[in-house]
């Protein structure tokens, strides 16, 4: 998840619905919206009979917000961020077909393994993922807007983009290229304007509680359905991440670097003639093939850990 975030266009919460951690991290986010979840009855009453309670203490209010694993995922997120910055950077730059293949197989590995676990495929949940590939593709192509900074717009660019950051499918830095906010909030945070940072982290608290509950809710009570969405979501933002891509516009970054921001996907013919680059078609079909082999083994994983907790529940 961490790498991914380093990548424009790719967000975490791809990585997260594909390697089976995406509903523990939506229900382990949705438990910080204050509750009566939050109390225990005191000795010897009963909640229905006497409101009287104390708050539970401290191991179980760490094993109710399951902070064990939110803690060691956030802590490997940001051990990823500082260690494979530099080198994702240099891979963009020098090697952008070898990345995008590795994420174009990962991400479309994960679709074909999705919709074979929602098998068999009815009506409702072939509705669900073509909408999903609708919504997805549309808002992959959206078109940068100009905004005016203020207290408000930043405020609402952290609701969105920290609720792109956790749908799969969509970048919330990319989300932040779109309002017209991104060069804003990078340049903020690397001169630490707090000025500017407050408001976003503030919008980025309520947005990813608010919409960490609705997620919560719809997995809950329309759990195929919503995943059937969010799968058409990351189908449909595809293109997004398709290896070869000929750039029409791009901004300039504080550090003087390109940033792209509206790009056409096109055939590795048409790219070379285009950019006059070569399509590395071997390095790219690796790097699909290796994508999609990490996809797999994570999907093995996966299937193996719910055996062994399956097993366990029946042993106790």
């Amino acid at each position: 998840m961490g790498a991914a975030e380093l990548v424009p266009g790719v967000s975490g919460g791809t990585v997260a619905f594909v390697s089976g951690l995406y509903e523990r991290l939506v229900n382990g986010i949705r438990q910080f919206t204050p509750s009566r979840r939050w109390f225990r009855s005191s000795p010897g009453s009963v909640l229905q009979d006497n409101p009287q309670q104390i708050p539970l203490n401290i191991r179980q209010l760490w094993q109710g917000f399951d902070l064990s694993f939110l803690t060691l995922l956030f802590a490997s997120m940001a051990c990823a961020l500082v260690l494979l910055a530099r080198g994702m950077s240099y891979l963009l730059e020098f090697q952008p077909v070898l990345i995008w293949s590795f994420f174009f197989g990962l991400i479309l590995a994960s679709v074909w393994v999705i919709t074979n676990s929602l098998r068999p495929l009815g009506v409702n949940l072939l509705l669900a993922i073509t909408a999903g590939m609708v919504a997805g593709f549309f808002l992959s192509r959206l078109t940068p807007l100009e905004a005016d900074i203020s207290p408000l717009s930043l405020f609402i660019g952290g609701c969105i983009s920290v609720c792109a950051w956790i749908l799969p499918g969509l970048s919330g830095s990319y989300v932040l290229l779109m309002l017209g906010l991104y060069q804003t909030i990078i340049f903020a945070l690397g001169t630490l304007d707090f000025s500017v940072l407050i408001y976003v982290a503030l919008g980025c608290l309520v947005g990813l509680l608010s919409f960490s509950q609705l997620l919560g809710r719809l997995l809950e009570s329309h759990r195929h359905i919503t995943i059937a969405t969010l799968t058409g979501i990351m189908l449909g933002a595809l293109p997004k991440v398709w290896p070869w891509q000929y750039r029409l516009a791009y901004q300039i970054r504080s550090d003087g670097s390109e940033l792209p921001m509206v790009q056409d996907p096109v055939l590795p013919e048409m790219y070379q003639q285009l950019t006059g680059q070569d399509p590395e078609l071997v390095t790219a079909g690796i790097a699909f093939v290796v994508g999609w082999v990490v996809i797999l083994l994570l999907n093995r994983l996966k299937l193996l850990n719910e055996t062994v907790a399956h097993t366990d529940r029946d042993g106790q």
